[in-house]
């Protein structure tokens, strides 16, 4: 989009702002007539007007754009709030700037190196994925969210345009709370349903995704349709939820068999293909086969996404809380006790509980920090220490997490752990899935749960209004009760992940002892064949596998990560550059 001014201004943009024609309004009371009905238009004429930061400030949406702002002679780079959206750049040390919003297409530049980040494999094998600043490629940075990098005279520099403000306090009554809430809900997704293409929405059967379709279909039009992807496995499945929901609210449905996608080497090379590089979440799957269903109704889709990690719904919370009670016990006590789990092999039926409890107790002598660092790893960073010769026996550093979390850290564990999801795995994991896998499909996904006006109203409830009794996400569950079916708000919370090791086909579990057999393996070299082949083993058994050290689902998820980095290594070519290749034969 180009737009004439005392110079010329030129901004490519990707992504969506919900209010763009009151904003197109405001600029035509100030005597400036758009040419299009265009929200790129819009938005590059606000920062042309009015300047970046008061531009940014303004607008509501998902969105990473670039604008050439001729005047100043510089190039901005910005990424929305949250980080719906993704942008990735590369500076180099001629002073020039690369960027995209697809990873796989950055790193066609052939004067870009392939070498792996270090610091972002440290993420990788903990979290599953890496969270910005980093990528898994040396020098190439995904820009954080709410931040603006300005490249001017061959150099940078990078400024965030916008902070969730932790001192803010909601001072109002549960009732208050509540009528604000459902205010905010009506109006935000009116928002997002403004298009000129047909609408739909996800329905997974839980609350969130069920609160933004009972909303939304106040607003919609006959064809409004919902979406949901249904597991062969009952213990996995909410589709009969999904169901009850649509026929309750009266919405179109159709559902879809995570059957139709195998999980073999086909889908590894697929997700790398789509986010760029190695990916541990297995929901990305699910999420494409939903996409791609979607794409034959709806070209916008609506997602429920936001509302666990705003609303304190995930299991981690209650975990935490759990912990916060056992440190009532003392700690020499704690000690005694883990040793003596420990020293002993659970029996089969015991073997998840006995797990639960060591975790429990290892984690309850943990600082704040650190708890809150290990309530969201697939493996804690002690334990890979002990797998692998990356990184000593203490496993990988996580400085930049660290920090991240000291620096926020109050006496609010709950707290605490929704600014480490909000700002940390949201970008980095939820999103990252839902955009990249929405995109493959050729749909736009909306999430009208992390629009910044819900995002900083939730962060300004007390906890007590998000953990009540017991129950969370409370306030949003009295927010949307009048509109769902009350059987909806007995269900226990559902996760939307794929039971790996019941879905792994036989092709993949070839193809992972070719890649790690093979002479010039990466990962053979870190992690050592007699670990690798206890891990294919394991996957293999199934349900019947031993499971002292961790769950089935938990070494069926380490499989798919660590295939997944061989792949990508090997496809890419990847240099290890400082990292050392240390062989572990």
């Amino acid at each position: 989009m180009r737009v004439s001014s005392p110079g010329e201004h030129v901004m490519v943009f990707n992504g969506e702002i919900y209010n763009y024609k009151r904003l197109q309004k405001s600029l035509a009371q100030a005597g400036i007539q758009c040419r299009t009905n265009s929200d790129t238009e819009v938005l590059l004429w606000l920062c042309v007007t009015r300047g970046l930061e008061p531009a940014l400030s303004q607008v509501c949406g998902m969105f990473s754009f670039a604008w050439w702002d001729r005047d100043g002679q510089r190039l901005v780079l910005a990424r929305d709030r949250i980080g719906i959206k993704p942008l990735y750049y590369h500076f180099a040390d001629d002073g020039s700037l690369t960027f995209s919003s697809s990873l796989d297409s950055l790193t066609t530049d052939p004067t870009i190196p392939r070498t792996i980040n270090g610091e972002a494999l440290e993420y990788l094998l903990t979290l599953g994925y890496t969270p910005a600043p980093q990528t898994m490629y040396e020098g190439i940075y995904e820009l954080p969210p709410a931040t603006c990098l300005v490249w001017e005279n061959g150099k940078i520099r990078l400024s965030r345009y916008w902070e969730l403000d932790y001192g803010r306090q909601f001072h109002g009554t549960e009732k208050k709370a509540t009528e604000q809430l459902s205010a905010l809900l009506d109006e935000v997704v009116r928002d997002h349903m403004v298009s000129d293409v047909p609408v739909g929405a996800f329905l997974s059967g839980g609350i969130d995704s069920s609160a933004v379709v009972a909303r939304a279909r106040k607003f919609a039009n006959p064809s409004f349709q919902a979406f949901t992807v249904s597991f062969p496995d009952p213990k996995y499945d909410e589709s009969h939820a999904a169901v009850n929901t649509a026929r309750h609210l009266g919405v179109r449905h159709s559902v879809i068999s995570m059957a139709q996608m195998p999980v073999d080497d086909v889908a590894c090379q697929f997700v790398l293909q789509h986010v760029g590089q190695p990916f541990a979440d297995s929901s990305a799957l699910p999420m494409y086969l939903v996409s791609r269903s979607a794409s034959e109704k709806a070209t916008v889709v609506l997602s429920g996404d936001g509302g666990d990690e705003l609303f304190a719904g995930y299991d981690e919370f209650a975990w935490a809380a759990t912990i916060q009670k056992s440190k009532r016990i003392p700690a020499v006590v704690r000690k005694l006790f883990l040793a003596a789990l420990d020293g002993v092999a659970p029996p089969r039926g015991l073997a998840k509980a006995v797990r639960q409890i060591r975790k429990g107790l290892r984690y309850s002598l943990q600082p704040s920090d650190d708890l809150l660092l290990h309530l969201k790893t697939i493996i804690d960073p002690e334990e890979i220490g002990l797998l692998s010769n990356l990184f000593g026996t203490k496993g990988p550093e996580l400085r930049m997490l660290r920090e991240f979390l000291r620096s926020g850290s109050s006496r609010d564990l709950n707290r605490d752990l929704c600014r480490l999801l909000v700002g940390v795995c949201l970008p980095g994991d939820m999103l990252r899935k839902v955009d990249s896998m929405s995109m493959a499909a050729s749909i736009e996904v909306r999430v009208p749960l992390l629009d910044h006006r819900i995002v900083e109203f939730a962060n300004s409830l007390p906890s007590s209004m998000k953990i009540s009794g017991g129950t969370r996400k409370f306030i949003l569950r009295r927010a949307v009760r009048k509109d769902l079916p009350a059987a909806l708000f007995d269900r226990p919370k559902w996760g939307f992940s794929v039971p790996l090791h019941k879905t792994f086909t036989p092709r993949f579990f070839e193809f992972c002892s070719d890649m790690f057999s093979s002479s010039d393996s990466y990962v053979r070299h870190w992690f050592g064949d007699d670990y690798l082949q206890k891990l294919i083993e394991t996957s293999q058994a199934g349900d019947s596998g031993p499971t002292d050290r961790w769950s089935i689902y938990t070494s069926s998820h380490l499989l798919w990560l660590l295939i997944q980095l061989e792949t990508w290594c090997q496809q890419k070519r990847i240099g290890v550059g400082r990292m050392s290749m240390m062989a572990a034969l």
